[in-house]
């Protein structure tokens, strides 16, 4: 939807709605989106970059990663709000599917530690450049929240690191 009034039903997060107590739009608002074409943005974002990192993952990590990505995004731009004496309206999955490239880019990374595999090291400069660009473009567009892409792709790579992935060991559990 793009109607203000029916985005804040259904849970977008208006980050002076989240100070007053109502945490549970935390959650909610990574599952709306402002019309078809930013859903469309996050769909085409995650198709591209999602089944490599969950298969990389594993379902529960991958899941894990992405709710966590997004739910701290939305609490950092709350944060981000709180401290500025701002008010803010926040929706969209951005900020978990940048926890997806954040989570790819610690996979690249341990990857090249571990085998110093020339591969690894690549994608994961890619992922690092991805980051940048999603940030210049970020800088650009007042709509788009540096805050939550940023803070997503942060939040993805330290749990990926710290969740392990499943590379190196193809008969380890899934999650």
């Amino acid at each position: 939807s793009t109607d203000f009034p029916t985005l804040m039903r259904l849970g977008g997060l208006s980050t002076d709605r989240a100070l007053a107590g109502e945490w549970w739009r935390l959650p909610a608002a990574t599952f709306l989106h402002y019309g078809p074409f930013h859903l469309a943005m996050n769909v085409l974002a995650l198709g591209l970059l999602g089944p490599a990192a969950e298969s990389q993952l594993g379902r529960w990590r991958f899941l894990a990663i992405y709710l966590l990505s997004g739910i701290g995004a939305m609490a950092a731009c709350t944060l981000e709000a709180f401290s500025t004496g701002s008010r803010l309206f926040v929706v969209g999955a951005s900020g978990s599917v940048m926890g997806i490239v954040g989570a790819g880019a610690a996979i690249m990374l341990r990857g090249w530690l571990r085998d110093r595999a020339r591969a690894a090291r690549n994608r994961g400069a890619v992922m690092l450049g991805y980051v940048i660009g999603q940030m210049a473009i970020d800088s650009m567009v007042p709509l788009f929240s540096f805050t939550s892409h940023l803070t997503g792709a942060a939040i993805g790579f330290i749990l990926a690191l710290l969740l392990g992935d499943r590379l190196g060991r193809p008969d380890a559990p899934d999650g």
